[in-house]
């Protein structure tokens, strides 16, 4: 597929992140969609044949985020053919829905399946969407609400402008390291003494936007259809 046109990717930021006016401020964002789709990386089928089009693409991402409700194995069926029986299109499906997911919420939902059995940094175990989970209890599984130490939490709160990159850098020796998953925002590997930080600024800031009205009670199903 051929690599997006500026008014495809005006589109596609103005309805999955309503920020048609902050267009040009997506650069990053669009970088990461075309490592995704374009063209040269169609010989290792990066880019799945089972979506044809930008417009495609766009329409998986809308309509998983109408009902994050949908299981992956009831998401595919809605939206590809369910009698498929090929192995190597189902494969080509289950990519389409990767990428939507990633492009859409910036989570990788097939990380889990990347990893050997048992695998863990600093902590954090990667995941996948599994076929007959819900969507909304796998975000839920990425981002559980009930790990954190709120003590921790505050007292880091507290310490945060003494907190600085820069001494990280020169005391500890702390390396920094872009990351397009937002499961992985300082994610800390104390093996490389590397910290991932999320970097999809423009990504962050529309929806900090779209949920700026949005009351602090939203529940994460409201949230996921924003």
């Amino acid at each position: 597929m051929r690599i997006a046109t500026p008014a495809e990717k005006r589109s596609i930021v103005r309805d999955l992140f309503g920020a048609e006016e902050k267009f040009r401020s997506f650069s990053t964002y669009f970088k990461t969609y075309d490592s995704l789709t374009a063209p040269q990386h169609t010989t290792v089928q990066i880019y799945p044949s089972a979506v044809n089009s930008h417009d495609d693409l766009r329409r998986l991402a809308l309509e998983l985020r109408a009902d994050p409700q949908y299981t992956r194995e009831e998401f595919r069926n809605r939206i590809f053919p369910p009698d498929v029986k090929d192995p190597e299109t189902i494969i080509d499906q289950e990519r389409a829905i990767n990428i939507a997911v990633q492009l859409t919420f910036m989570i990788d939902c097939s990380d889990k399946d990347r990893h050997c059995e048992g695998y863990e940094v600093g902590g954090f175990r990667p995941v996948s969407w599994d076929n007959s989970e819900p969507f909304i209890d796998f975000v839920g599984k990425v981002f559980p609400a009930d790990v954190h130490d709120h003590g921790k939490v505050r007292t880091a709160i507290k310490e945060k402008k003494s907190l600085k990159c820069w001494k990280l850098k020169k005391r500890a020796h702390i390396k920094f390291l872009p990351t397009d998953n937002l499961a992985e925002h300082l994610l800390y590997d104390p093996q490389d003494d590397v910290v991932r930080i999320f970097h999809q600024t423009a990504f962050l800031k529309a929806h900090l936007r779209l949920s700026a009205k949005m009351p602090l009670s939203c529940g994460l199903k409201d949230s996921l259809r924003m």
